[in-house]
């Protein structure tokens, strides 16, 4: 027997033998390798590539926001409108406006600003006006004790006018989703199952379907646009976690990078590609559509109308495979398998050829995925909330509300630090927005880390399906395994 080293040492040294990939073709192997990727999405090159995700993501929503609205396109309803109101019928921006007003109004009262707002100012000209009272009341204050509670008053005001404002698809579904998320940790903390259900059915139901009642042309443009910078980033995460966790190997952000110059064209294919299949399909709808316009094709439409919601029907179930397989599609990808009409269809396949085992793979990639989320949320929920408790010891209750106390556990406050006007008590706004955006920067890595550990949980989803399913070796990289072989793809056609 040849006592010559091993020639990729590293790969022996976390058992990747035959073995090893015995176990991972068993069910219980399987569900465990998924659930070890909640530490390395924590790694500090992934972050980094996930942070700039989410980055991109945030300043794009921004921008398409600002666009939407200058086109004229329908603003979304107000975060957190008041539910006490006169007239339950009335729309909820008049609404959300009326209550800014009228809070606004409370604050500017007594000052020399009083005069300068009227029922026809802007939300910018009210905001400017109650910026400008608070200084004033701040500089006429006699008793000092009083001082957080104007700052408290003011930030109020600020909070109110920040509703009421107009609001793009972007923001809207970024809001719901952060809300959702801060219930959550809030109903997990406190050991709630009703807040914990309400939660879960607001952040994957009442906010997507709020957000296309508003507008499914903008809605749709921008969940495409997040697609498609989920892929290409999602590519460059994925290529680190499939060398990581097949090869027991690490790649560098930049190495990643560089290797996504040359596949960023395939990533960018997988969601455009279904989406053009599903328009297609919705041609065929328009098309039925128009024969019932025509006198005298009309029973040719209502002949082939069967054809309109068979085609319907097809176009729904692509574009939600599509979405819900892209994380694995990208994997597919990532490993060096397929090019973007491949993966789909790779990816798709496993759960016919092997059901069970893909749906057990999945849940577990999703259970992975909440338990990981959960645990950086709730850090993130206690540093920001601990940080302002002890910030407003010294610097005041006007402090601890700059600092964001509510951002993430209370009930009143916005999801994740969202941009506000809220007021520091040591150096009135300069010290809030830099407190603010800190706050922002917390999100982000929350943030980050969900897309990390996305995309960890699905890359050994897709490992654990290619070697039950195929056969393929587990340190398979660009069809080039390190030359031990592989275990037999699994004998039932179920597991």
């Amino acid at each position: 027997m040849s006592n010559a080293p091993s020639s990729h040492p590293a790969v022996v040294s976390v058992g990747l033998g035959p073995a090893s990939q015995a176990d991972r073709s068993t069910v219980v192997g399987g569900l465990a390798y998924v659930f070890q990727g909640l530490l390395p999405a924590l790694a500090p090159a992934r972050l980094l590539v996930a942070f700039l995700l989410a980055a991109v993501i945030a300043v794009g929503g921004w921008t398409f926001d600002w666009g939407y609205l200058a086109l004229g396109g329908a603003s979304a309803p107000p975060a957190n409108a008041p539910a006490r109101t006169e007239n339950r019928t009335e729309n909820p921006r008049i609404e959300a406006e009326r209550f800014a007003r009228a809070s606004a109004a409370s604050f500017i009262g007594g000052t020399a600003f009083a005069v300068q707002v009227t029922s026809e100012s802007t939300l910018d000209a009210l905001s400017a006006a109650v910026d400008g009272a608070g200084r004033e009341r701040l500089a006429n204050m006699t008793d000092p004790t009083k001082r957080p509670a104007i700052l408290l008053q003011w930030d109020r005001a600020k909070a109110a006018i920040e509703r009421a404002r107009p609001r793009g698809p972007a923001e809207q579904l970024a809001t719901g989703t952060g809300d959702s998320v801060r219930r959550l940790v809030s109903g997990v903390l406190g050991l709630s199952i009703s807040e914990i259900g309400a939660a879960t059915v607001d952040g994957l139901v009442r906010t997507p379907g709020t957000a296309f009642r508003t507008s499914v042309v903008g809605t749709s443009l921008w969940l495409l646009a997040c697609c498609i910078a989920f892929s290409v980033f999602g590519g460059a995460l994925a290529r680190m976690s499939a060398i990581e966790a097949a090869r027991g190997e690490k790649i560098t952000s930049m190495e990643a990078f560089a290797w996504l110059r040359r596949a960023w064209l395939r990533l960018l294919a997988l969601p455009i590609a279904p989406l053009a299949l599903v328009l297609g399909l919705f041609l065929v709808v328009l098309f039925v559509g128009l024969l019932l316009r025509v006198p005298g094709l009309n029973l040719l439409g209502g002949l082939f109308y069967f054809i309109a919601m068979a085609a319907m029907a097809l176009a729904i179930s692509m574009a939600a495979a599509a979405v819900i397989g892209l994380p694995m599609s990208i994997a597919a990808v990532a490993c060096g398998d397929a090019d973007a009409m491949d993966a789909g269809v790779r990816s798709a396949s496993y759960f016919f050829r092997s059901p069970l085992r893909a749906i057990g793979v999945v849940l577990a990639s999703l259970v992975s995925i909440g338990a990981g989320t959960l645990l950086i949320a709730t850090l993130a929920a206690l540093t920001i909330g601990l940080t302002a408790w002890g910030v407003g010891l010294v610097g005041g209750e006007g402090a601890a509300s700059a600092g964001g106390a509510s951002s993430l556990l209370g009930d009143g406050g916005q999801a994740f630090g969202a941009i506000s006007g809220r007021l520091s008590g040591v150096a009135e706004r300069p010290a809030a927005a830099v407190i603010d955006l800190w706050e922002e920067v917390v999100a982000l890595l929350v943030i980050a880390y969900v897309f990390s550990v996305l995309v960890e949980a699905f890359t050994r989803s897709y490992i654990v399906l290619r070697l039950a399913c195929d056969g393929e070796d587990v340190s398979a990289i660009d069809g080039v395994p390190l030359g031990r072989p592989a275990a037999p793809p699994a004998t039932s056609t179920i597991w």
